[in-house]
């Protein structure tokens, strides 16, 4: 098997032809007669593997599979679910792994602070924390909301970085209320270290793909709630798209409020998760029929209520919501024990190749491969 990582492929994605990097880096490795598995740490969707090809790209998806038939290839990626399966094509497989993030978090956290319970303290003199690192449309909304309705004084809100910052892409919508400026709270020095700079550090010891997490800031916040939007506000039915950004606080033990759409919440109950319910009216989620469109009216009425927890006790709050945290985070902690959501066929690929996971030295700084599947054989 030969272990490819989008870190070895993309500075950035190249939307025009989203095969053409992948394919010229297995030309100029000469890669040929070969399995191959292609691994993002990071993100759910494995692009460009897991999408809905449309016309515009129909003809280079044609065109990669033949490229692949030539070279004997086979490759294999992992995935979220996602709303249509891919064209068929018998050279690529993905595999389906909903947690696959959930994995990837708490490997970075082990690895850091070399323990397997590592939790916030609960003191809390601030109502929320929202981390935002590069500024999107749905984070915009967000953040545009919470200054609206008077929420900053009531806890730290980031934006690390300016839109006018975000090269490549063209500035996503203004601010109807706050006037974009830096605020640089969850961030000390440069953004990237990690695959960046090497899989190692000068001491030996290897990098983790925390560096734009920062558990030392939540595990010293003494923020109660971590709030945050997953990068696809406007997922469907099925499409899973559940980051580090919903995992991270839930292994942390900090109450989060994701603000996503009707089917975020549908997809985490599904897995098991529990909410608020006894604080908060879920019901700024929208329903079923919500859409991107409709996104700013669902960061509004969150906004809303989390006004109206603004000026009460935070040390009551918690303890009134303590029982769900500590059943989310058990539920968490034994998914990543015995992952039910890893498929078989995942399962089977990984028994193929048991022998040649060691090599790959980017997955290892990601995730602890051999312990996720330790209770699937």
């Amino acid at each position: 098997m030969v272990f490819i990582s989008r870190d070895d492929v993309y500075n950035s994605y190249e939307w025009e032809n989203p095969f053409h990097l992948l394919q010229q880096y297995i030309i100029r490795l000469g890669i040929s007669n070969r399995d191959v598995f292609y691994w993002d740490g990071v993100e759910q969707l494995q692009v460009p593997f897991v999408w809905n090809y449309d016309d515009k790209w129909h003809k280079y998806y044609v065109e990669f599979q033949q490229f692949l038939d030539k070279k004997n290839i086979n490759i294999f990626a992992v995935g979220g679910d996602f709303d249509k399966e891919p064209p068929p094509g018998k050279r690529i497989k993905t595999f389906r792994w909903k947690t696959a993030l959930l994995h990837f978090i708490n490997h970075s956290i082990v690895t850091e602070y070399k323990s397997d319970d590592v939790r916030i303290v609960p003191s809390f003199n601030k109502l929320f924390n929202c981390l935002n690192r590069h500024p999107r449309h749905e984070r915009v909304l967000l953040v545009d909301s919470l200054y609206k309705h008077n929420l900053f004084p009531y806890g730290d809100v980031s934006w690390n970085m300016l839109q006018e910052e975000w090269i490549g892409i063209e500035p996503i919508n203004s601010f109807k209320y706050w006037k974009e400026e830096r605020r640089v709270v969850d961030i000390v020095g440069h953004y990237e270290t990690g695959a960046n700079n090497g899989i190692y550090k000068n001491d030996g010891t290897m990098y983790i793909r925390d560096y734009q997490l920062l558990t030392d800031y939540l595990l010293n916040s003494n923020c109660l709630f971590n709030i945050t939007t997953e990068s696809v506000s406007n997922a469907g039915q099925y499409n899973y798209f559940i980051t580090e950004k919903t995992w991270k606080p839930i292994l942390l033990g900090q109450p989060n409020f994701v603000v996503g759409n009707y089917w975020y919440k549908e997809h985490m109950t599904n897995l098991g998760f529990k909410f608020y319910d006894n604080i908060v009216d879920y019901s700024f989620c929208g329903n079923y029929e919500s859409n991107y469109e409709e996104y700013e009216k669902i960061t509004d009425d969150f906004a809303k209520e989390l006004s109206k927890l603004k000026d009460k006790n935070y040390q009551e709050i918690y303890e009134s919501i303590k029982d769900v945290v500590e059943y989310n985070r058990d539920l968490a902690r034994s998914i990543i024990d015995n992952d039910p959501y890893i498929t078989q066929d995942f399962i089977d690929f990984y028994l193929k190749h048991k022998n040649d996971w060691d090599s790959c030295e980017q997955l290892k700084q990601d995730i602890d491969i051999h312990k996720v599947f330790k209770n699937k054989i």
